[in-house]
């Protein structure tokens, strides 16, 4: 008598959608990633996505400039009315089982938006940091699905309840380009193809490029070089220069384990179903540097626009600014140069900024400005 087969177990929530790449900073009083006690907020934020979505109201947390307002009516009538709202801890599932947080469920009658709280529980900035600071939660990545009327509720919410702010996820080329090469140069990821789009630079020509290496080469690009030899091959047959700083900017990735795509705007983020072995092991890394990306734009945030307030200070001038991406650059960027009176500076978390800068702000302690070109950044 044969058995009936069970049914697969569902895969992880990171894994098999498309999302949008955001950072939240600390969550102040955040509750245990518990049900029972998440169930409070659950219905808190309902009733917000009920009453502000409902009215044709939305926030400007995002920035938005009056977009989200205007199409709020129309996703109110496309979407239908809200059934339910679920707010759950992520289950410890494998392959993932390091990621951990929470995950939003917004059910309409016509569609369903959902959002991931996530964070690394292997060692990271924030294993110390949640040691440091108690009453603060780290969940440093925010993955979403969902427009924008009911994302800036979301973030609102986040914001006027715990203190925590959401800002879009940028991803370079750099970033790009590691994960890929991190993808290719795995022994037994070498099977598939790889996609690479790319864009060009502003003016006339072609916009953008699809690159599609076939599953032989990728194998034997992985083994000499994985961009040695694309931008190579490029160069000599298509006479197309895709090294970091030409002309050509790599925007996004398409690989048996995921796809990652940058450009100005948020990054964007979907994991395949993983066939266990080396797979599993390139996806958990990259997914894992992604959290690492956000942890760090998040420390800036935290304690240069939040904690201790951001300053640009220039003899006679003070104003304030927020942290733009650039200052994660570990090289001067050619729309701000750096210059000797240039300082990155906290107070505990001194390590972090220069690791990322390299800078040693003791040696400019004492600097004294004397003209209106000197400028001083300062955290803290």
């Amino acid at each position: 008598m044969s058995t009936p087969a069970s049914d697969p177990p569902p895969l992880h929530p990171l894994l098999s959608k498309t999302y949008t790449l955001h950072t939240l900073t600390p969550l102040h009083s955040f509750p245990p990633l518990t049900k029972s006690a998440l169930l409070p907020h659950t219905r808190s934020l309902a009733a917000q996505l009920r009453g502000d979505v409902m009215r044709g109201t939305s926030s400007t947390i995002l920035h938005d400039t009056g977009e989200a307002a205007s199409t709020t009516a129309t996703t109110t009538t496309t979407t239908g009315k809200l059934k339910t709202v679920s707010l759950l801890p992520l289950a410890a599932t494998p392959p993932l089982s390091q990621f951990s947080g929470v995950g939003l469920t917004v059910e309409y009658e016509n569609i369903t938006y959902s959002a991931l709280l996530v964070r690394c529980d292997a060692a990271s900035i924030t294993t110390a940091r949640r040691k440091e600071r108690p009453g603060f939660t780290y969940l440093p990545l925010l993955l979403t699905r969902m427009p924008k009327p009911v994302l800036a509720v979301l973030a609102r919410y986040l914001a006027t309840t715990f203190d925590a702010t959401v800002t879009p996820l940028w991803l370079d080329e750099r970033v790009l380009r590691e994960a890929v090469a991190t993808w290719v140069e795995a022994r037994k990821t070498r099977k598939r193809e790889v996609r690479m789009v790319f864009t060009g630079l502003e003016g006339e020509g072609v916009r953008s490029m699809s690159v599609v290496i076939a599953a032989r080469d990728v194998r034997r690009f992985g083994r000499r070089g994985w961009w040695k030899c694309v931008e190579g091959y490029l160069r000599e047959v298509c006479g197309v220069e895709v090294a970091e700083g030409g002309g050509w900017r790599l925007q996004k990735v398409v690989c048996g384990g995921f796809v990652m795509q940058g450009g100005e705007l948020a990054g964007k983020w979907k994991g395949f179903e993983m066939r266990g072995g080396e797979e599993e092991e390139v996806v958990r890394r990259v997914l894992g540097g992604l959290v690492g990306r956000a942890e760090d734009v998040t420390l800036l945030h935290e304690y240069g626009r939040r904690r201790y307030s951001l300053f640009h200070l220039n003899v006679g001038v003070c104003k304030a600014r927020q942290p733009r991406d650039s200052d994660l650059s570990t090289e001067p960027s050619p729309h701000r140069p750096i210059t000797a009176t240039t300082l990155i500076w906290t107070h505990d978390t001194m390590s972090s900024l220069k690791r990322i800068h390299g800078y040693d702000p003791d040696a400019y302690k004492k600097q004294k400005f004397t003209n209106n070109t000197d400028n001083l950044i300062i955290y803290g």
